[in-house]
């Protein structure tokens, strides 16, 4: 301003140092309450999501897979932890509900050929039943029953903890048909059941693990064979429907009660 007296240019100076101290002390007071409230209010963004995860977490350690956790909003890694965790919880349900089921169904099969072994051996020892061999072989195929559902549990455990050794192989339909038949014709032909082979594409082939398709074949075939009559007719088909084969078993047995549709 064109004033040359050092006294005044000195106070201005120490005025102009004063004011900008104050504003620079003022400005960082700012800064550092807005970075504690901006941090405040990302670790709650941040901690609500990992608490109620954390929460779920411990509600699924005890046992309990009924939990529904809150959709984080921060974030695509904690929505995808968040959504990754719930299908988790929800797989633990069905496979414990599965068990469940599974336990109860082999607690009621089991029930039918121990009595039945029961009641031989007491009748044996009654003197009531004949030690025949009808009566002998008919202990043995319950003994058998008792070997297979041992057999399936292990089976259907390793079968949901995705444990079952595949060995897949180029096979064709037409092998896999007629081995099946041939396992079974001369049961069905003692119990006095038609068991005819339908496939309209034998010649396609599939990758498959031939020994395990044995096995679906087989249970299908054995529970047809005990479910229908005699004088009723067993066939198993294919199908070709565009790049997936069909494999098909039907019967004329009493077929299921319409309850029993959904749990099947």
């Amino acid at each position: 301003t064109g004033e040359d007296s050092h006294v005044v240019q000195m106070h201005a100076q120490q005025a102009f140092e004063a004011s900008v101290g104050r504003a620079l002390l003022a400005a960082a007071a700012v800064a550092i309450v807005a970075a504690i409230l901006l941090s405040w209010f990302l670790a709650r963004r941040v901690s609500r999501p990992i608490t109620a995860l954390a929460a779920s977490a411990e509600s699924v350690a005890h046992g309990n897979y009924d939990v529904s956790v809150p959709q984080a909003g921060f974030g695509t890694e904690l929505h995808t932890l968040s959504r990754a965790f719930q299908d988790m919880a929800e797989s633990l349900a069905s496979t414990d509900e599965a068990r469940t089921q599974l336990l109860s169904d082999l607690s009621h099969e089991i029930r039918t050929p121990l009595a039945t072994l029961e009641a031989h051996i007491d009748g044996m020892e009654d003197g009531v039943v004949p030690p025949s061999a009808a009566n002998f072989e008919v202990m043995r195929a319950e003994v058998h029953r008792l070997r297979r559902l041992a057999s399936d549990v292990r089976l259907a455990a390793q079968a949901q903890e995705h444990a079952l050794d595949l060995h897949l192989t180029p096979v064709a339909v037409r092998d896999l048909m007629e081995a099946a038949c041939a396992l079974f014709q001369a049961r069905y032909r003692d119990k006095g059941i038609q068991l005819r082979n339908t496939c309209e594409h034998p010649g396609h082939v599939v990758t498959v693990d031939p020994d395990r398709m044995q096995q679906v074949l087989g249970n299908l075939l054995d529970n047809a064979l005990r479910h229908t009559a005699p004088g009723g007719r067993v066939e198993i088909g294919c199908l070709q429907r565009g790049t997936v084969t069909e494999i098909t078993v039907t019967d004329t047995g009493e077929g299921l009660a319409e309850g029993d549709l959904e749990r099947i």
